[in-house]
């Protein structure tokens, strides 16, 4: 793995800050580099010289987030009742039922581009750690 500490981001993006300071004791944050450093120091992990240890703790935090101890949840999208009730009227309800059932279609249409380069992050993530397992 490159850099691990990249892989972080859109973990800390994704799951709520409660269970993010639950897990790791550490209240508040800049950025992803800035958690990594106060996990480190918090936790010791240290290169000589007293320099945080950032790929270290950026490692240990995706194993967490694998192992589902940093749990998170991502509601489905939601059709407004106003835009659901014109489709039917117009007999677009049904199109987008037939595609719905079979299976086919995206689920990434509330997504924006961020949310769905994080995605892709982790997604390519996972697929190294079975790769490499």
């Amino acid at each position: 793995m490159e850099a691990p500490a990249d892989f972080v981001d859109p973990i800390l993006k994704r799951v709520k800050a409660q269970y993010i300071c639950k897990q790791y004791q550490v209240t508040s944050w800049e950025d992803h580099i800035d958690f990594l450093t106060q996990v480190a120091n918090r936790s010791g992990r240290l290169l000589p010289g007293g320099e945080p240890d950032i790929d270290t703790v950026a490692i240990n935090v995706i194993n967490d987030w694998q192992r589902g101890k940093l749990p998170y949840f991502v509601a489905p999208p939601r059709e407004n009742e106003d835009q659901a009730a014109s489709a039917e009227a117009n007999g677009e309800g049904e199109e987008e039922d037939s595609v719905a059932d079979s299976g086919v279609g995206e689920y990434n249409e509330g997504n924006s581009e961020e949310e769905d380069e994080d995605l892709q992050a982790l997604d390519l993530l996972n697929k190294e750690q079975v790769r490499n397992f």
